[in-house]
This record gives structure tokens, sequence and C-alpha cells, in this order.
């Protein structure tokens, strides 16, 4: 059986994650944009896109979503 501290260290985990995706998300995409090798209108659609995935928690999408800009 699990205890709440366990299930504390699990979203703490999950936390850390997310801001190390976001982190590397963010910089990958600022890298094409600046090369031009994206516009605006991609950016944002990639951004909307990263961020339903983080509200989800979906840390293996978000992974593969990064992984495929």
């Amino acid at each position: 059986m699990r205890k709440k501290g366990d299930a504390n260290n699990i979203h703490e985990i999950n936390k850390n994650q997310l801001e190390e995706l976001s982190k590397s998300f963010s910089f990958k995409l600022a890298e094409k944009l600046e090369k031009g090798e994206i516009g605006l209108d991609e950016t944002q659609e990639k951004i909307h896109n990263f961020l339903m995935l983080a509200k989800e928690e979906n840390i293996a999408e978000m992974e593969k979503f990064m992984n495929e800009i």
C-alpha cells in the first residue's frame, strides 16, 4: 500500500521532469525560431500543443513531441 509521502514524492519527481522538459522545449524552440527554421505561427502552435500536454502531465508524449521538433 502506498503512503501519502510516496504520492508526494512521485508528484515532486513529475514536477521536476515537467520543469526540465519545459526548459529544454523552450530553448529548442527559440533556437529554431532564431535560425528561421520555423515561423511565428508554427511556434505559437507548438507552444500551445506542448502546454496542453503539460497540463495533462503527459511526460512521455511531451518528450515525444519535443523530439519531433
